[in-house]
């Protein structure tokens, strides 16, 4: 699988919003950018009632013996957010 394909910005075009996401999100984007150990940066943002929302995470092979093209995203979040 070549990453460096995954990189650069995507806009998204139309979407089911998770429940974490905000349901009037507009000019929703992720962002993409190559790490030195060959996974993936993922900026998401989306902007609703004029305030942006953001959350960052890392993108890697979900199998590294695959050549198959699927990833998998794990996303930081803060540690005063509860796990669910």
């Amino acid at each position: 699988m070549d990453l460096e394909r995954y990189v650069g910005r995507w806009y998204e075009i139309a979407s089911n919003p998770s429940f974490f996401q905000p349901k009037n999100g507009e000019n929703t984007r992720a962002t993409y950018s190559l790490n030195p150990d060959a996974t993936i940066h993922v900026l998401n943002e989306t902007w609703s009632n004029g305030k942006r929302d953001a959350i960052e995470g890392t993108a890697f092979k979900a199998d590294a013996n695959s050549d198959e093209a699927k990833l998998k995203v794990k996303f930081y979040v803060p540690p005063f957010l509860p796990l669910i």
